[in-house]
């Protein structure tokens, strides 16, 4: 029986075996692997195309024809739509109307991933003709330009790459001071919250156990009630009951401060926090969008 096996270290190689009481060929035995484990002949290996998809293993002849057929259909449509968004575009921006020429070539994109006019003509309007860095600022300019082809990076980076270093170097030098004085705005600020945090944190569970304490001292009590003669026990479980209650209602109190607390600590980790943080954020987003642009990696 002829058997057909995908290569666990190339998904893009099968393996032709054949099983029965003979084989031509048995490979060698790997350790723990017994004889019958082990016992086929290697025929051929066939290798598959680079576009190699498994949805087509298995399929009748009759059914890989119609399978092909669709998707080729599927790929004429999506050639078909970012073409007409193209034209689209070309309009829009024939007339002036950047925001829409450029929002018609990010649908081009959209509708085919792979064509360089498309995204070429998005960058182009983006850029104003790669005369403008600002275009790499907008909102998912960073996740078009990284899904735009290599030639198209290539194309910008060749015409931009001055531009570009320019504008990240000034952005640098804004940042670096006002990172630093951040940083050590933060640092006096998480002082302070800490302190605060620690402080209610204290008597939040300080009045938790004295919660917890009184609770038991009342059911103690509550469980000589039936046990002793007079009222001794039913009054000790009503002061201790009340007790409790009045340490709970304080524990919510605290809780409910240690909870404040908490989210002023989390906030102050966050650069919006502040005029100067929310500043300092807005220049790191356009360091990492230019690092991009430029092929660096991210700055730290």
């Amino acid at each position: 029986m002829e058997e057909r096996l995908i290569e666990k270290d190339d998904p893009r190689k099968i393996r032709i075996v054949k099983r029965g009481e003979e084989t031509d060929a048995v490979d060698d035995l790997a350790e723990g692997e017994t004889a019958e484990e082990a016992e086929y002949a290697e025929d051929a290996l066939l290798d598959l195309p680079e576009d190699y998809d498994e949805d087509l293993v298995g399929l009748t002849p009759s059914m890989l024809a119609e399978k092909l057929a669709e998707q080729e259909r599927a790929r004429a449509q999506r050639r078909e739509a970012c073409e007409k968004a193209i034209a689209e575009g070309v309009a829009l921006r024939d007339k002036k109307d950047m925001d829409g020429a450029a929002q018609a070539f990010r649908r081009a994109t959209l509708e085919d991933p792979e064509s360089e006019e498309a995204h070429r003509l998005l960058w182009q309007t983006l850029t104003a003709e790669y005369t403008e860095v600002a275009g790499f600022y907008g909102e998912g300019a960073a996740e078009a330009f990284s899904e735009a082809p290599d030639a198209v990076k290539e194309e910008i980076r060749t015409h931009m790459r001055g531009a570009l270093e320019r504008a990240r170097d000034e952005l640098a030098a804004e940042a670096e001071p006002l990172r630093a004085a951040v940083e050590e705005s933060m640092q006096t600020r998480r002082a302070a919250f800490g302190a605060h945090r620690r402080y209610m944190r204290v008597r939040f569970f300080a009045c938790l156990a004295v919660v917890l304490l009184f609770a038991a001292g009342s059911a103690i009590a509550a469980s000589y009630i039936v046990r002793v003669r007079g009222a001794i026990a039913l009054i000790f479980t009503l002061v201790f009951g009340g007790v409790a209650l009045v340490a709970l209602g304080v524990t919510c109190y605290f809780a409910r401060k240690l909870y404040l607390a908490d989210r002023m600590c989390a906030a102050n980790e966050k650069l919006a926090s502040t005029q100067d943080g929310a500043r300092l954020a807005v220049l790191e987003a356009k360091l990492s969008a230019l690092d991009l642009a430029l092929g660096k990696e991210k700055a730290q």
